[in-house]
């Protein structure tokens, strides 16, 4: 039982890094899309 939680509790960390990842992956190309609009509107 001890051993399952904590093989879970591996993997919530495992999923968590990789959610923060996506996240700042999704906030650079937000970010990256809106400074793209904004150069268009300038034009």
């Amino acid at each position: 039982m001890r051993r399952t939680l904590r093989h879970f509790h591996g993997l919530e960390v495992r999923v968590t890094r990789v959610s923060v990842d996506e996240v700042r992956a999704e906030a650079m190309e937000t970010a990256r899309l809106l400074a793209e609009e904004a150069a268009a509107r300038d034009e």
